[in-house]
């Protein structure tokens, strides 16, 4: 299979690429005698002049509609796994030497501290984040980063004897699968892991 782009003002061979595997060639469109039937050919609704050929024996690729397609793809993914995406994010940055001071736990620790008003601070509390996987996260942090000079743990009482892992609560269990798992590889005392829940494509 080969992916035909026809090369207009609004795209070219070197907008498609980052959208394409590396392993598929890219080419630009000279002529439609080029094309096979597993080709496809990617074109822009600007290109009124090409699109109003008769193209109906070929795979076709509107660009505007694609990329509407995938940025909506990409939000809902992160919409869905926003606790994984926060929690990778703020563990890359505690990991850069100049962070000094990391803040760990809870709900607490993620509502009640404002990482603005500190210098050289990553908080990485998430809701329901229990004891273990909140040291989980300082200890990861620890090993990459030996400038961490300050550790906030932000507890409750009741995180001493709280289990993500063991909840049964579909919600919170899946933070296992969906955050704690993906990250750490390490599903605690989790007996049975249930699959992350995903999303549907939009068609």
């Amino acid at each position: 299979m080969i992916v035909y782009v026809k090369e207009s003002f609004a795209i070219n061979v070197n907008t498609i690429m980052p959208w394409v595997k590396k392993t598929i060639n890219i080419m630009p469109l000279s002529s439609l005698d080029d094309v096979k039937t597993n080709d496809i050919i990617v074109i822009s609704k600007a290109d009124e002049d090409f699109c109003n050929n008769d193209l109906s024996g070929y795979n076709i690729v509107i660009y505007e509609d694609f990329c509407e397609k995938i940025s909506l793809n990409i939000i809902k993914e992160f919409q869905d796994n926003y606790d994984y995406y926060y929690l990778k994010n703020a563990l890359s940055v505690a990991t850069n030497p100049n962070t000094i001071s990391i803040i760990s736990g809870s709900s607490y620790g993620l509502f009640g501290i404002d990482t603005s008003l500190l210098s050289n601070a990553v908080n990485f509390s998430l809701m329901s984040q229990d004891l273990y996987y909140s040291l989980k996260g300082i200890y990861y942090v620890w090993r990459k980063n030996r400038n961490i000079k300050n550790i906030v743990l932000c507890v409750g009482y009741y995180l001493f004897f709280y289990d993500v892992s063991k909840t049964q609560n579909s919600t919170e269990i899946q933070r296992v699968s969906k955050v704690y798992n993906p990250l750490f590889d390490d599903i605690h005392n989790c007996f049975l892991l249930p699959p992350p829940k995903k999303h549907s494509l939009s068609k």
